[in-house]
C-alpha cells in the first residue's frame, strides 16, 4: 500500500551486451572459380549478433581481352627461276588477335643462268676438234683441284688456239663462269 515503508528489493538496472552493427568491405575480384569475397566487421566490441550480411558470391568473370599480335618477318629468301622470293612471319604474344599485315611472297628478278645447251654447242662446234675428243679432255681435267678449275694451269696446259676458243665460248655464253665452261668441256671431251 502506498504509504508503506521499506527498500526495494528488485533490482532496477543490469549489465548487458549490446547488439552488433556490420560493416562491410568491397568485394573482391572474381576468381577463375567465379567466386568473389569480401569481409564484414562487427562494432562496438563485444556485441551479440551474427552477421546477417553474404560474404561470398557467384560472379562472371571477364575474359582478359587478346592482345593485338606483333609481327616480324625474316630476310627474304632467295628469287626462284619463277621470279619469287617468300619470307617467313611470326607472331606474339601466343595467343594474339589480328593477321599479318606484312607481305610473305614477293616478284623478283632471278639471277640469270649459263645456258649450258647453248654453251655446250659453241664447245662442241668449235673447241673439241681443235684437240679431238679424249686429247682434249687432258687439258681441264689436269687443271681441277676440288672440283674447280685453276687459270693458270689452264693457260699453261692448254695449246692458244685451244685458250683462245674457250675464251670465244666463254664470252658469248654470259653468264656462265669460266669453271662451269671447263667443267663442262670436260664432259664433251670425255
Amino acid at each position: 500500500p502506498s504509504p508503506c515503508t521499506g527498500t526495494n528489493p528488485n533490482p532496477i538496472s543490469q549489465t548487458c551486451t549490446p547488439t552488433c552493427t556490420w560493416t562491410c568491405g568491397s568485394w573482391s575480384t572474381c576468381s577463375s572459380s567465379g567466386t568473389q569475397i569480401r569481409t564484414c566487421t562487427s562494432s562496438p566490441s563485444p556485441c551479440t549478433g551474427t552477421n546477417p550480411n553474404p560474404t561470398s558470391q557467384t560472379c562472371t568473370l571477364e575474359q582478359e581481352p587478346t592482345p593485338a599480335c606483333t609481327w616480324t618477318c625474316g630476310s627474304w629468301g632467295a628469287c626462284s627461276s619463277s621470279g619469287t622470293q617468300i619470307r617467313t612471319c611470326t607472331s606474339s604474344p601466343s595467343p594474339c588477335t589480328g593477321t599479318n599485315p606484312n607481305p610473305i611472297s614477293q616478284t623478283c628478278t632471278p639471277e640469270p643462268t649459263c645456258d649450258t645447251g647453248a654453251l655446250g654447242s659453241c664447245l662442241s662446234e668449235n673447241c673439241i676438234s681443235i684437240y679431238g675428243p679424249g686429247g682434249s679432255a687432258n687439258c681441264p681435267e689436269k687443271c681441277k683441284i676440288d672440283d674447280v678449275y685453276d687459270d693458270n694451269c689452264m693457260t699453261n696446259e692448254c695449246n692458244v688456239p685451244y685458250q683462245n676458243c674457250i675464251t670465244a665460248c666463254h664470252t658469248s655464253n654470259p653468264p656462265c663462269t669460266l669453271n662451269e665452261v671447263y667443267a663442262l668441256l670436260e664432259t664433251l671431251s670425255s
